[in-house]
Order: C-alpha cells, then sequence, then structure tokens
C-alpha cells in the first residue's frame, strides 16, 4: 500500500512525509480530490505512522505492528472514525466526538486521532459545531477530513486545516482500458469517473440499476429538448413512477441517474465530448436550453445531498424538477429585462 501511495500519490505523500520527518504535524488535515484516490487509506497510513512501533526510513508506519494493526482494525481506543459516505453527520456525532476527546487519552502514547469521511455530508449544525472544534484544539489531538467536493465544505473550516491534494491519474487510463475489453465508449466514460477499480466497472456495467438510470438520463435529456416541463413530467411518470419499486431498488436508479447528470453537467461545461454520438447529441441539444450547465450541475448536486439524506426518491425527483423550473423561469425573467433594457 505504501509503494501504490507513493506511487499515485506523490505530492501528498511527499507533504504528509515532511510532516512526518520534520516533527511538524498539524493538528488538522483536510484531503481532497476525486473518488478513487485513496483518501482513506492514506488517512489511516498516516494515522499510523504517528504511533507506529517501527516506522521506515521515510516516517511512515510500518503496518504490521500491534498499534498499526490495531488502527487498521478500528480497536484502537483513541482513534474515532465517523463516515460521511452513507448517511449525514449529524450534530449529536460531533458533539459526542468532542466529549470523548475531552477525557484523558486511554493509549499509553497519549495522543488522540480522528477521521471524518465524506465529510461534506456533515449537516450545517455538525459543521458549525466541527469548526469550533477546530478552532480550539486541545492536547495532542490530530484530525482528518476527507472529501470528494471541496466545494461543499465551510470556507471556515477549509481555512483551519491544512489542504492535502489528491489527483485521479488512471481513470483515462481505466476508460481506455475498459474500451480496449470491449466496454461501451459511453460506459466506459461514467463508469471510469464513478467507481473505483478497474473489475468494479464491469461489475457495475450489468446493473440493471445503472443501465435503467442512463437510458432515464438520456430520454430525459431527450424530452427536454421540447420544453423542459415536458422532461420533468417525463421523470415523474416514467422514469420514477411509484410501481417501478417492485421491481428495481429505485434509490439505486435515482442515485446513479444524478451521478450520471453530474458528469453530462461536467462535460456540457467543459466541453467535453466522447465517441458516442447520443451524448454529444444530448450536449449540443442541451446548450440550447433556456438553462446553464452549471445551474443544472448545482441543481443535481442538492438533489445527491437530499438523496444521501434519505429523503424519499419521489420527493427529491419533485425538488429536482422544481428547482429546474424555478432557474428557468428566472433566466426567461432575466431575458426579458435585459431586452427591453
Amino acid at each position: 500500500m505504501i509503494e501504490h501511495l507513493k506511487q499515485h500519490q506523490p505530492i501528498a505523500y511527499r507533504m504528509l512525509q515532511n510532516a512526518l520527518q520534520q516533527n511538524t504535524v498539524a493538528h488538522a488535515y483536510l484531503f481532497h480530490g476525486p473518488k478513487g484516490t485513496n483518501k482513506k487509506e492514506m488517512a489511516i497510513l498516516f494515522i499510523q505512522s504517528l504511533v507506529c512501533e517501527h516506522p521506515n526510513e521515510d516516517g511512515f508506519a510500518c503496518g504490521s505492528c500491534e498499534t498499526c494493526q490495531r488502527i487498521q482494525n478500528g480497536q484502537y481506543a483513541d482513534f474515532v472514525r465517523l463516515d460521511g459516505s452513507e448517511h449525514a453527520i449529524r450534530k449529536e456525532e460531533i458533539l459526542g466526538l468532542q466529549n470523548q476527546f475531552a477525557t484523558t487519552a486511554l493509549e499509553r502514547y497519549g495522543k488522540k486521532f480522528y477521521l471524518i469521511d465524506s465529510c461534506e455530508n456533515a449537516s450545517a449544525a455538525a459543521m458549525n459545531s466541527l469548526l469550533k472544534f477546530l478552532e480550539e484544539p486541545q492536547g495532542e489531538i490530530t484530525a482528518i477530513l476527507c472529501t470528494d467536493q471541496l466545494e461543499r465544505v465551510l470556507p471556515t473550516i477549509v481555512s483551519r486545516c491544512q489542504l492535502i491534494p489528491f489527483h485521479l491519474e488512471n481513470h483515462q487510463v481505466w476508460e481506455e482500458f475498459a474500451i480496449e475489453q470491449g466496454m461501451l465508449v459511453l460506459d466506459a466514460h461514467i463508469l471510469s469517473q464513478n467507481v473505483n477499480q478497474r473489475d468494479e466497472m464491469t461489475q457495475i456495467e450489468q446493473l440493471e440499476e445503472y443501465q435503467v438510470a442512463l437510458t432515464v438520463w438520456l430520454s430525459f435529456m431527450e424530452q427536454c429538448q421540447q420544453d423542459i416541463r415536458d422532461g420533468i413530467f417525463y421523470l415523474q411518470n416514467e422514469g420514477f413512477k411509484p410501481q417501478a419499486k417492485e421491481k428495481l431498488k429505485n434509490k439505486d436508479v435515482l442515485q446513479w441517474f444524478l451521478n450520471i447528470g453530474v458528469l453530462f453537467a461536467q462535460d456540457c461545461i467543459h466541453k467535453r465530448k466522447i465517441q458516442d454520438q447520443k451524448w454529444n447529441q444530448a450536449m449540443e441539444q442541451f446548450s440550447s436550453l433556456p438553462l446553464s450547465a452549471r445551474q443544472l450541475l448545482s441543481i443535481l448536486l442538492r438533489a445527491k445531498d437530499s438523496l444521501l439524506r434519505n429523503a424519499n426518491v419521489l420527493l427529491v425527483v419533485d425538488q429536482l424538477g422544481y428547482d429546474m423550473l424555478k432557474e428557468t423561469n428566472e433566466n426567461g425573467r432575466t431575458n426579458t429585462r435585459d431586452s427591453i433594457l
């Protein structure tokens, strides 16, 4: 794992290596970068390195001593991990973390650590509580926050952490490899941006939920060409109709629908085209709609956040439609005022 991280994340590796060797470890770090960049693995390694019994010459943990193993297995008493990838982090969890760390360290090293994974998926109240915790560091506490979406983290939290960048260097390689293995160009493009491993790309390509979501997205874009209201009507009555729950997990379909939509919006923003006629045509047609790609991206990210917070699938779809109509109407009013002026 160490060699893998050193090879694929050289900047992050060097920054953390310097901190270990020069004994300049900060009280809080923010690991940021796309999915699939091993942020969590590097966070665990760094925490292990601060208490490892037999570190290597670079200062990193051996990974095999008793202390390293207990941290890896979640058995180290002074290490707490919160995971926002499956559910939104609540204020009560941050307060519980603060209370636990207010007591004397239980392990012999006297150091305490906490890792907050997908920290962008914390409620506003949780983020404010976390900010106060970061503003008043006490004792030997090291915090590591991980995020796939730095723009969704409070700027005041960002400013109180040392930023460690992670880069997705091999998604293009994954995409090309998948195409060489016979995967359709569009599937390879979407999946290489949304999964962490090549094998996982093949598995997800075969999932009915993913295939349905892709079909629904392309049909949604096609329906929007006449009128955005037609597209919304299609989503509510065909794409995510209530009876579909009996056959598929509608939440999984909507999750993939939103992931596909986010990539579509990003491709529109950056004018990225691929060797797929339907995708490129949808991008060209979208450019004529009274809704910008950046507005669409913002709407889709809000919908993803709502879905993560266990909102009802149909309510998320309804809210998405409402937000699109609202932005469209506001754009129309702005254009009318400009033409009058």
